[in-house]
């Protein structure tokens, strides 16, 4: 594998990023890059998701490479990352971005010996997250075919740390109790921030299932360009949610905001199946009160881990990914964007 750049992280670590074999950058874009490629990834679980056939995830990775999505791999971070960058925007606007629009997965693996242990591998069996960035990309790909000359929109998948790793070392607490303690979250943060570096974007979207959902609101007073939050199945009042399911309280990093209020700058659209047992409409606290910068939408037959990849193109069109600048273009609060 080529390297692509060395990066060194706010504790002094660094970490060189590579792009797998299986993916080639187009000629075209080779040409034209103006700046070194930086990418970093992130972490964290919350054990939730379902079961299913062992095969699927590779099989999953797999569909994403198939599609035009780059593996980018990390010799500091332990996790899966994959990468689209629009092809007409490497033609026509110099490889920047419109927007960057992340993916961050669930928990993963659930707990074993009937919730007593956590798992060996928190990779998820089903990674709804992984399947939810593949459905995005390829309507990516259809728009950016019927609009060759219309900036596209860069889309990435990041793992949890530690989620399919098979060789490299990982502490437990970082899918464990610590998932969203202060190390979890520099890693997380700095991942993104690298990401927005690499498609030369400012504006930042991100989807987070279940606990990537939670990762998503406490990064949200702390990245620079983050316009729009979609939650899916989120439990974002940790201690409401721990407390009803009676299971360890979560370490929380410090930073973490006292009230659970949006920004006025971000748009938040948060979404709970009806027929979801481990995720409530309470579990989401004071975001569970709609506001004009928050909105809350419960979906009819859809579980924790089932309905979601159905539902998908209406949660597409009816969150800020596609109407926030239909409702905030001439908001106040974009003036100086």
């Amino acid at each position: 594998m080529q390297p692509l750049h060395s990066h060194q992280g706010r504790d002094g670590t660094h970490s060189t990023w590579y792009v797998t074999p299986s993916y080639r950058w187009p000629d075209r874009a080779l040409i034209k890059i103006a700046r070194p490629i930086l990418v970093a990834a992130l972490m964290v679980c919350m054990c939730s998701c379902a079961t299913t056939s062992t095969g699927l995830k590779d099989s999953l990775v797999h569909d994403a490479l198939s599609i035009g999505m780059a593996q980018l791999e990390s010799t500091n971070y332990p996790g899966l990352v994959l990468l689209f960058r629009p092809t007409n925007n490497v033609v026509n606007y110099g490889y920047a971005d419109e927007t960057l629009t992340v993916f961050i997965e669930g928990d993963g693996a659930p707990w074993e010996n009937n919730g007593l242990s956590p798992p060996a591998d928190p990779t998820p069996q089903k990674p709804i997250g992984l399947e939810l960035a593949i459905q995005e990309t390829k309507i990516e790909i259809k728009a950016n075919t019927q609009s060759p000359r219309t900036p596209g929109r860069a889309i990435a998948y990041l793992s949890r740390p530690c989620q399919f790793v098979k060789r490299r070392p990982c502490r437990p607490d970082l899918w464990t109790g610590g998932r969203y303690g202060d190390r979890a979250m520099q890693l997380i943060t700095e991942a993104l921030v690298s990401l927005m570096q690499t498609t030369n974007t400012r504006r930042l979207y991100i989807v987070g299932y279940s606990g990537g959902g939670v990762v998503a609101k406490l990064l949200e007073k702390h990245l620079d360009g983050l316009e729009c939050i979609v939650t899916l199945a989120a439990p974002l009042d940790l201690g409401a949610w721990t407390s009803r399911l009676r299971i360890s309280p979560l370490q929380i990093t410090k930073s973490q905001a006292s009230t659970q209020k949006s920004t006025p700058e971000v748009i938040s659209s948060h979404y709970i199946g009806d027929h979801d047992k481990l995720v409530r409409l309470s579990d989401l606290g004071g975001y569970a009160v709609p506001s004009p910068h928050n909105s809350v939408i419960s979906l009819p037959g859809v579980s924790h881990n089932q309905g979601w990849l159905q539902h998908w193109s209406n949660i597409r069109s009816s969150s800020c990914l596609t109407t926030r600048e239909i409702k905030f273009k001439r908001g106040p609060h974009d003036n100086h964007k």
